[in-house]
C-alpha cells in the first residue's frame, strides 16, 4: 500500500500543535557547533526526542486512520521530518539516509524496551 502523505499531514495538524512541532524540529536540527560540547549534547537529545515523537505519531496514525506496513511507516516518518527541516544544500543528497538511520535506531530501541515489533509486519 502506498501511503498518503497529505492525509497524514492533515491528521497531524488536527491531532497536534503542528506549528510547535515544526518549530521544535527546525530548532533541534539547526545550530550545530562542535565548539560547544554542551550544545552538541542538547541538540542530540532534542533530535532523539523529535524522532521518537514522529515515530509515535506515525504509529498512532497507522492505528487510527490508515493501516501502514512497517516500510511505509518508516518512509512516511522520514519524509515528514525531511519536509520539516531545510538542510544545507550539500547535505540534501544524504539527509534521507541519515534520517532513516536515526528513525530506525529509535524504533529498534523502542522495540527492545517495550517489546513492540514495528518493522516486522
Amino acid at each position: 500500500m502506498v501511503f498518503d502523505k497529505e492525509k497524514f499531514l492533515a491528521w497531524v495538524v488536527d491531532y497536534t500543535d503542528y506549528q510547535q512541532l515544526k518549530y521544535r524540529t527546525t530548532e533541534a536540527f539547526s545550530g550545530w557547533s562542535s565548539k560547544d560540547p554542551q550544545a552538541y549534547f542538547t541538540k542530540t537529545k532534542d533530535i532523539l526526542n523529535i524522532a521518537e515523537e514522529v515515530v509515535d505519531l506515525v504509529e498512532r496514525f497507522s492505528k487510527d486512520v490508515d493501516s501502514l506496513s512497517s516500510k511505509d511507516k518508516l518512509d512516511l516518518a522520514v519524509e515528514f521530518i525531511d519536509d520539516l527541516v531545510n538542510f544545507p544544500f550539500l547535505l540534501e543528497w544524504v539527509d534521507d539516509m541519515a534520517i532513516k538511520y536515526l528513525l530506525s535506531s529509535v524504533v529498534q530501541l523502542k522495540n527492545k524496551w517495550f517489546g513492540k515489533e514495528w518493522f516486522n509486519d
